[in-house]
């Protein structure tokens, strides 16, 4: 069950505003937008055919509007210091971090930009009605999942991954017992069965990183404590595999050396 709101500004401030409980002054009336968000469709007309074909889909930005009243004590807080806290989180235009509680614990972060901020003065409850723009709709987990395997031919490792839509991983390798020329990944799911490929002159001692997350893709190497970038390594045939709901298979494969690795990924939802 959603129990709350955590604002962190960009001075690392935060401002709890759980349910329920108005101790702090802010009384939260209504959140909205925290469900699954609205997609967007590309679809093309044919000549003399009713209705479209589909092309693709995407997800449209977040907007979260959250509608607090103000219960200042007028000896600790009035309606205008409450106002002015408040002003402190949000701040047209300027960025915020919003956590997710459900039953007391976070489950993940939005991260956006305040749009408006209206607030009722001259009323004789006031309340301020803030308005969110997250332009990556996902609630991303606060706690990273990280699990360790050595690489082989043929074995296969099992992640039950928990978020609802699919979030990209980093692979590292540990430091390199020996020579490696190749590095194949390969995940099965429901949903998809992905290969990414990696070829280079690996020596003993490096260490190499892969991530397939959403805007923050890449392949580098660290040799002798200088990291550089290997994605001419990667064929573009090469898929950057992703996370699915549910299971997935890992294989994780080499020529040469064995090494060990991690997995690492933050999960990622699509509302609550």
């Amino acid at each position: 069950m959603f129990t709350g709101l955590r604002a962190t500004n960009s001075m690392g401030e935060g401002l709890d505003l759980p349910l329920g409980d108005y101790s702090s002054g802010y009384l939260v009336v209504d959140v909205d937008g925290l469900g699954p968000v609205k997609a967007a469709f590309t679809t093309t007309q044919l000549a003399n055919t009713a209705g479209s074909q589909f092309r693709s889909s995407v997800r449209e930005s977040r907007n979260v509007v959250i509608t607090l009243g103000l219960r200042p004590d007028f000896v600790a807080s009035s309606g205008q210091s409450l106002r002015d806290g408040l002003y402190r989180f949000f701040s047209p235009g300027e960025a915020v971090t919003l956590g997710v509680f459900m039953d007391g614990e976070i489950l993940g972060q939005l991260v956006g930009r305040t749009e408006t901020v209206d607030p009722e003065i001259f009323v004789k409850k006031p309340s301020v009605v803030i308005s969110v723009l997250c332009f990556d709709p996902d609630i991303v987990g606060a706690q990273v999942t990280t699990d360790t395997w050595a690489s082989h031919a043929t074995t296969t490792r099992a992640v039950e991954y928990s978020g609802t839509v699919p979030t990209g991983f980093v692979l590292s390798t540990a430091a390199l017992t020996g020579a490696v020329s190749a590095i194949e990944i390969r995940n099965q799911s429901s949903l998809a069965d992905t290969y990414f490929n990696f070829a280079d002159s690996l020596l003993t001692g490096d260490v190499v990183r892969f991530s397939t997350v959403k805007g923050s893709k890449y392949a580098k190497r660290s040799r002798t404590s200088v990291e550089k970038s290997v994605l001419y390594g990667v064929p573009a045939s090469a898929v950057w595999g992703v996370l699915y709901p549910g299971s997935n298979t890992i294989r994780v494969k080499h020529t040469g050396t064995a090494f060990n690795y991690s997995l690492s990924y933050f999960p990622r939802y699509g509302g609550i």
